[in-house]
């Protein structure tokens, strides 16, 4: 199932709460988790299905699980959830303009 069909799965809600579980993303991007997931997703399928949940209904939180801090030296796993969170708020909050 591809990243589309698992957005069309995804039932519109009045209020959405978003969990980013760290462990799913495939450790060359997200090494410091508590469970590696060898062949785990990409940072673009993860950041594609965020933008897809956004527009399913009222987001109401978001939070984040599984990342450990203290064995993230290169910051490589804090770098790639700052960006998904960022392109989830940019989803959630579209431009005005």
């Amino acid at each position: 199932m591809g990243v589309n069909q698992v957005i069309e799965s995804i039932p519109k809600a009045k209020n959405i709460y978003v969990t980013i579980d760290t462990d799913v993303l495939d450790p060359s991007i997200a090494p410091a988790c508590s469970g590696l997931e060898p062949g785990g997703l990409s940072y673009l399928d993860v950041r594609q299905t965020l933008i897809g949940v956004a527009k399913r209904g009222r987001v109401v939180g978001l939070d984040v699980v599984c990342f450990l801090p203290a064995h993230d030296p290169s910051q490589v796993t804090a770098r790639t959830l700052v960006y998904l969170i960022l392109d989830f708020l940019a989803a959630v909050f579209p431009s005005k303009k």
